[in-house]
């Protein structure tokens, strides 16, 4: 069946007019003889599908958004995030019915202003590989594009823990504000080397301490409810039965739910491979993390999630560019939050 384009959006079917919506940075290809009219309508809607299923596709193994909250406010145009924390001024004390020298009350205001960067990707094809799918039926292959957000998405996740020291951007576990409690260094939350590992007894007894120091230290104001692991740690504890409960199949995890009265259900523990190399170095300097989920304390701030742009010609290539917005993690209130190294 003869197609023949005659604008950018507009195709003559059999003499009658049908009308699509070709991209017009396709269209300009077709115009100028470089990619025919089947081609382009082909390409374009090959490029609708192959962008809508890499939002399908669930990194799990990438934690950043399920442990710290993530906040898509500004859009794509902003260049800098700015936060307001007020703080009360002023103090009542007694006073006669005459008195006329009222203490006064106020706010005072600060702002913490952070830049916004992007993160790039790309995939692409070429000509030939557009004719061929396009003649033989087969769909143009979706793990370019796949893989062009997936490294997005791994970038993010570093500046989510780690920061970007080029870019100056935020990360939770650089952040200095946050206080830490170092422990012994020679035990350990599960096996590692031949340091001596800690009966459940007294792992309960440092996990409680590490979150009654964020509930003791904010005067009650923070009550922390999750725990981030290292992964070996986890899944030693979810799979080991706890010796203080032999006679039961309670694992050391159960164990804790049970006499912690900051922890609820196992899932509030949650396995994080950045927690086993908290400099991200390869060094492997060993973090778990306690704190009080919620987006007021801490936030990922990504104003533009992973955005497709146009078709972009380069000699017979056609590329298409991707791009992210991020500021990094912020962390308003720093005593919800506390460090356990050397576990």
């Amino acid at each position: 069946m003869k197609i023949q384009l005659t604008d950018a959006r507009m195709i003559e079917l059999n003499k009658n007019i049908a009308d699509f919506d070709l991209r017009k940075d396709l269209a300009v290809h077709v115009n100028s003889g470089i990619m025919d009219a089947d081609s382009g309508f082909f390409f374009e809607r090959q490029l609708e599908y192959i962008q809508a299923k890499t939002y399908d596709v669930v990194y799990k193994d990438l934690m950043f958004r399920t442990a710290i909250p993530v906040n898509n406010e500004g859009g794509a145009g902003i260049s800098s995030f700015t936060y307001r924390s007020y703080s009360k001024v002023g103090k009542a004390k007694l006073i006669n019915s005459a008195g006329s020298d009222l203490p006064r009350s106020d706010a005072e205001g600060k702002e913490y202003t952070f830049k916004v960067e992007s993160v790039g990707a790309s995939y692409g094809y070429d000509i030939d590989e557009i004719n061929a799918a396009r003649y033989s039926g087969a769909p143009l292959d979706a793990r370019r594009a796949e893989s062009a957000r997936r490294s997005v998405e791994e970038k993010l996740n570093d500046i989510a823990w780690y920061g970007d020291a080029l870019g100056n951007l935020p990360g939770l576990f650089p952040n200095t504000t946050i206080p830490a409690t170092t422990y012994s260094s020679t035990t350990r939350w599960a096996p590692t080397g031949s340091d001596t590992v800690l009966t459940p007894e007294n792992i309960l007894k440092e996990v409680n301490l590490l979150f009654s120091s964020i509930d003791q230290e904010s005067m009650g104001k923070h009550r922390p409810d999750t725990l981030l692991l290292p992964r070996d740690v986890w899944n030693y504890w979810m799979t080991t039965r706890s010796a203080e409960t032999a006679a039961t199949d309670m694992t050391i995890a159960k164990f804790l739910v049970a006499n912690s009265p900051y922890l609820t259900s196992i899932n509030d523990m949650e396995a994080i491979n950045e927690c086993a190399d908290m400099d991200g170095d390869g060094t492997g300097v060993r973090v778990a993390v306690a704190y009080e989920k919620n987006n007021m304390n801490l936030e990922f701030i990504l104003p533009q999630e992973v955005q497709f742009f146009n078709v972009q010609e380069r000699n017979l290539e056609f590329i298409i560019p991707a791009r992210a917005r991020v500021v990094g993690t912020i962390v308003r209130y720093p005593m919800s939050i506390r460090f356990a190294r050397a576990i």
